[in-house]
C-alpha cells in the first residue's frame, strides 16, 4: 500500500491554497461552472470521510491515504489553484453540493466571467413516488439566470417486512 501511495503522490503536482473540485470536464456534463474549495477545507473533509465510510476499491484506498498527505503540504498562503486529480472526482462528487450550499466553495460563472455571490439552488420537477421514494433535479443558477449545475437526484425507500425504513 505504501508504495502505491508514494507512486500516486509522486505523480501529483504541487498542492496550492485552492483546489478545483468541479468543472465542465468532470462528471457527466452536469457542471457548467467551476467550483473551487480551499485545500484546508478539503483536507478536513477527507479526514472526516475516512472515519465514516468504508472503501473496498484498491485505487480508492490509495487515494484515501494519498490525498490527505498531498493536501497537508499545500501552499496555503499562495492564492493559487490546482486541479483535483481527475480520478479523485468520483470520491468527492457527493459532497460538492454541500460545500456550495454551506458557502465553503466558490463558484465561477463562465457566462458572467465572475464569482457567483448570489447562487440560487432549486429543486425542479420533483416527483413523489409514494412508498417507492422521490426524484427531482437539482439546479444551480447565478444571479443573472445562467445555469451552473444540473443533476437528477433520486431516493429509493427500502421497507422491510417489519416496516422499518432504509434509505
Amino acid at each position: 500500500m505504501e508504495q502505491s501511495v508514494q507512486a500516486y503522490l509522486s505523480a501529483l503536482p504541487t498542492c496550492h491554497q485552492f483546489v478545483l473540485v468541479a468543472d465542465p470536464e468532470l462528471g457527466e456534463g452536469e457542471y457548467f461552472c467551476s467550483v473551487i474549495l480551499s485545500a484546508s477545507d478539503l483536507l478536513a473533509w477527507h479526514r472526516k470521510e475516512a472515519e465514516t465510510t468504508t472503501v473496498y476499491s484498491w485505487d480508492r484506498k490509495v487515494r484515501r491515504r494519498a490525498l490527505p498527505l498531498w493536501l497537508e503540504h499545500a501552499r496555503i498562503q499562495d492564492g493559487e489553484v490546482v486541479e483535483l486529480p481527475r480520478n479523485a472526482f468520483r470520491d468527492i462528487q457527493g459532497a460538492i453540493a454541500d460545500w456550495v450550499e454551506a458557502g465553503q466553495a466558490h463558484v465561477w460563472c463562465y457566462h458572467c466571467e465572475s464569482w457567483v455571490d448570489d447562487l440560487a439552488i432549486t429543486k425542479e420537477d420533483e416527483i413523489d413516488m409514494g412508498p417507492l421514494g422521490r426524484s427531482w433535479t437539482d439546479l444551480w443558477c447565478c444571479g443573472n439566470g445562467h445555469k451552473l449545475h444540473e443533476s437528477r437526484q433520486e431516493i429509493r425507500w427500502i421497507i422491510r417486512k417489519d416496516r422499518s425504513l432504509f434509505c
